[in-house]
């Protein structure tokens, strides 16, 4: 299983972390914690370390935010949680970094709001927060694909109504791999060592491998 790991982790690592530390043409630069408050594209070119609050919010819809290989960590000083998807928009992609040692969840996307959230999370490491890694309450519409989930407290994916979990590594997680319910979809992942099991009520879509080989 170790050997498994290794494996899995570095072939995903490689597709991970390709992106440099330039700035792509027409992004917005991020050097530090920010909340994001307008529409479109934003590209971190530096590591940030969190010290007060939370780590970084998206307050608008029509978002990209790209990680740029680079890391959002946690600090001191009470933090809670490390990314806010803000209930009240949708329409975000976040991409391509890691989002690390949070108190609470490393991604939170609180339920209210309209209807959708039609977000994606593509590429990011998420882990070592104190709970979830990735939760979102409630709202359908989520994409998670090629994230490493893994060594959180809690659970490393509790996904809302209408969600897809697809081509992951979601390991070593304190709760569940994955807890879902029926309209949460999820496909060729890679599920192993989480302490409650690794998937609870989820549609298996195929192409998973679990700690016992076979997913529910």
């Amino acid at each position: 299983m170790r050997t498994m790991k290794r494996v899995v982790l570095l072939a995903l690592g490689l597709s991970m972390w390709t992106s440099n530390a330039s700035a792509v043409d027409g992004a917005i630069e991020i050097s530090d914690v920010v909340h994001i408050t307008e529409p479109g594209s934003y590209v971190l070119v530096n590591d940030i370390v969190v010290s007060r609050g939370i780590g970084m919010s998206i307050r608008a819809s029509d978002v990209t935010l790209d990680l740029n290989g680079f890391t959002i960590r946690y600090g001191a000083g009470g933090v809670v949680d490390g990314l806010v998807l803000d209930p009240n928009h949708s329409n975000f992609e976040v991409k391509n970094g890691s989002i690390v040692g949070f108190a609470r969840y490393g991604v939170f996307a609180p339920g209210g709001g309209p209807d959708a959230i039609d977000a994606k999370l593509v590429n990011l490491r998420v882990v070592d927060n104190g709970r979830s890694g990735i939760e979102l309450q409630g709202r359908p519409g989520l994409i998670i694909e090629g994230c490493v989930v893994s060594n959180n407290g809690g659970n490393g994916i509790r996904g809302g109504r209408a969600s897809l979990v697809r081509g992951n590594v979601v390991s070593e997680n304190g709760g569940w791999g994955l807890i879902g319910n029926s309209s949460v979809g999820y496909q060729s992942n890679v599920f192993f060592e989480n302490g409650s099991g690794d998937v609870l009520n989820a549609r298996n879509l195929g192409s998973n491998l679990c700690t016992s080989r076979v997913c529910p």
